[in-house]
Order: C-alpha cells, then sequence, then structure tokens
C-alpha cells in the first residue's frame, strides 16, 4: 500500500480547521457534497470533525490492512457493508453488515478487511488530523 496522503494536504485538515474555527456555530456538511480523500489505494474516506468528535464514512478494499493504532477518546464503528476482522487489544471480533463495535479509549486494534467495506466511524475525544 503507499503512504498515507500528507495531512496538510488533505481535506480533512481543511475541514477540521474549519471545524475549529466554527467551534462555537452550527456546521451542516452533506456526505455526497464532500471530496473523497483517498488514504491508500484500498482505503478512502469522508470526514466531518467538530472541536470534540469526528464522524467518517469509510470506504475499505477487500484485503486492505489498517495498521495497529489507538484513539484517546472512544471509537464506535457501524458496519453499512462488508465484513472486517478487528483486532482489539489481542482480541479479535468479527464484524459485518448491520454490525456496531465499540472500542474503548486508548485501546491497540488494528483491522483486516475481509469483504469490501463501508463503515461510519464515530470517534470521540480532542480531534487531531492524524487519526482516521
Amino acid at each position: 500500500m503507499p503512504p498515507a496522503s500528507p495531512l496538510w494536504q488533505s481535506s480533512y485538515a481543511t475541514n477540521y480547521t474549519r471545524s475549529i474555527a466554527m467551534a462555537r456555530r452550527v456546521l451542516t456538511s452533506r456526505w455526497d457534497e464532500m471530496s473523497l480523500e483517498r488514504i491508500t489505494e484500498m482505503v478512502s474516506r469522508k470526514v466531518i470533525a467538530g472541536a470534540r468528535q469526528r464522524l467518517a464514512q469509510v470506504w475499505l478494499k477487500r484485503g486492505a490492512l489498517v495498521a495497529r493504532h489507538a484513539h484517546d477518546g472512544e471509537q464506535i464503528t457501524y458496519v453499512l457493508d462488508g465484513a472486517l476482522r478487528y483486532s482489539v487489544d489481542g482480541e479479535d471480533v468479527m464484524v459485518r453488515a448491520g454490525d456496531v463495535l465499540v472500542i474503548p479509549p486508548g485501546a491497540k486494534h488494528q483491522i483486516t478487511v475481509l469483504e469490501d467495506a463501508l463503515v461510519i466511524n464515530a470517534l470521540s475525544g480532542p480531534s487531531r488530523p492524524s487519526e482516521l
């Protein structure tokens, strides 16, 4: 997989900066009007970032591997389509369309994509451009 795009060139960084600046105002967005950010050949996303939460649509192709990482806040993943295997602090969890996974703050996790997938990720805690 090619390396991730530099965050300062990403639409997420732009949305993140705009969201922080507008933290005291209502922000509305439409998924279908947002540009798709290609992270790798196998992973793309659209992200809405507030001051303390992020919501992302993430498309993952079969065979993709998201490297082990952790977030400062809780992550909730809703699987809209496909099948994935999460390894969370050494425990393997299989999820598929219709499943919701809650990952506690600080839990190290990696993802293996078993079938082309579309997920919605909700992350809490301070927004940082470095988080998926």
